[in-house]
């Protein structure tokens, strides 16, 4: 692969992978709201908690899911611009706490837990995206210079 074709192959990963932070960061800030509204749960809140925690989480689980699909064209994208980086990020693991979602005593402890996790887990593939971009921002100038 010429140069020319492997800095456009860069720039499209730039791309995808920009796109697939932004829809990370969407779905870190739902989560954080979620999180943020947990002491108001615990001292109440019935169906009003039930319909803000479902919208939500429904929200968040639509951005996860964009999120794996545009991390998947991200990963291509660099595969195809023949960089040695593998994009590594755990994204079967993002959905579990959707399955603790319940209501009941046991659902009060479990969700935060499940949420905070989840949050970690976003956190994560956040920080090696971000990761992966600043090596590829790297590597197109560097071929820039020596073009």
């Amino acid at each position: 692969m010429n140069r020319e074709t492997t800095r456009m192959k860069l720039q499209e990963a730039l791309i995808t992978g920009n796109q697939a932070l932004q829809t990370l960061y969407a779905a870190r800030k739902n989560i954080s709201e979620i999180c943020g509204r947990q002491s108001f749960y615990k001292s109440g809140g019935g169906l009003f908690k039930t319909l803000v925690n479902h919208s939500r989480i429904h929200q968040t689980i639509h951005l996860i899911e964009d999120a794996k699909k545009d991390l998947y064209i991200f990963q291509m994208n660099l595969k195809e611009a023949k960089q040695d980086l593998e994009l590594r990020v755990e994204t079967d693991c993002f959905l579990s706490f959707t399955n603790f979602f319940f209501d009941g005593d046991v659902a009060d402890y479990l969700v935060p837990r499940e949420i905070l996790n989840t949050l970690d887990q976003i956190d994560d593939a956040i920080w090696h995206v971000e990761q992966i971009l600043d090596h590829t921002k790297h590597k197109m100038n560097s071929q820039k210079t020596f073009a």
